[in-house]
């Protein structure tokens, strides 16, 4: 499952360096931060670049369930 929409757009719209692949962003953790926002880290599935962002607890929890499953180990 492809979650670029949780990025900045110039990270959810970006390629991949070198190839014209558009990056396709997987999460690999999540944690709460102070003031009501959760960070999730991000890794791309085709160049293994990282990225990362802060989203509002509402926006965690309306895709809580699939993160959670995605960064599952």
């Amino acid at each position: 499952m492809k979650f670029n929409h949780l990025l900045p757009r110039h990270l959810a719209e970006g390629r991949c360096k070198g190839t014209d692949r558009m990056h396709r962003w997987k999460p690999i953790g999540v944690n709460a931060t102070p003031g009501d926002y959760m960070s999730i880290s991000f890794v791309c599935s085709h160049c293994k670049a990282r990225a990362g962002n802060f989203i509002t607890i509402e926006q965690y929890r309306l895709h809580a369930e699939k993160l959670e499953r995605e960064c599952e180990i």
